[in-house]
């Protein structure tokens, strides 16, 4: 994740007298997943625009479903992701990129296996790291290329496709990028924190 180009962001429906992170006290957030990144990033962003978190209730919305929960009122506010945040700008407006309030940059998602097979299939393991890099080179360089594929995978739309953020990937592992998700959930999901260096394998 980057913030200079977010790919998650808080709609409010069009039509309401949503602006701010304290309008949301008191409301209902729809999040893909609870106690996870959504959640977390969404709190972290209310957080530090000043609304009362112990005043606001979260409630687990799947993304097909929430632009149907958002319309409908049954949720008043959304953390929608690519490609559905593009899809969500005709039935309301973002009040804010949640995720931001993590960090500039961070790393959003990650392979994990555990320590003894990774000790036991250190080839493997470098072979997947390096596809993994390259394949992430490429796919920064090529947008319609790539596009292509998520058209035919994810069954993508060419007029989402086209409007929607897309996803910056990892071209290297940083350690940097790992510890801003650790303390995230170490603040708000009741973890304790650690050094990210123990949760990397070096191969």
């Amino acid at each position: 994740y980057t913030s200079r180009t977010p790919s998650t962001y808080l709609f409010v429906p069009n039509g309401s007298s949503y602006k701010t992170a304290s309008d949301l006290n008191g409301k209902t957030i729809g999040v893909n997943t609870l106690r996870g990144l959504p959640q977390y990033g969404t709190q972290a962003w209310l957080d530090k625009n000043g609304a009362r978190l112990e005043t606001i209730k979260f409630t687990e919305v799947g993304p097909l479903d929430m632009l149907v929960a958002l319309s409908s009122g049954r949720i008043d506010a959304g953390a929608f992701v690519e490609p559905f945040a593009t899809q969500a700008r005709p039935i309301g407006r973002a009040v804010g990129a949640p995720f931001d309030a993590i960090a500039s940059s961070f790393l959003i998602t990650a392979v994990f296996t555990t320590l003894s097979w990774a000790r036991a299939h250190r080839d493997v393991v470098r072979t997947l790291q390096t596809a993994f890099a390259k394949t992430a080179v490429w796919a920064n360089k090529n947008h319609a290329q790539s596009g292509e594929i998520l058209m035919k995978y994810a069954q993508l739309k060419f007029d989402t496709l086209k409007t929607m953020q897309r996803t910056v990937f990892a071209e290297r592992l940083d350690l940097a990028q790992v510890q801003p998700v650790i303390d995230l959930a170490a603040k708000y999901g009741g973890i304790q924190s650690f050094p990210a260096t123990e949760v990397i394998f070096q191969s």
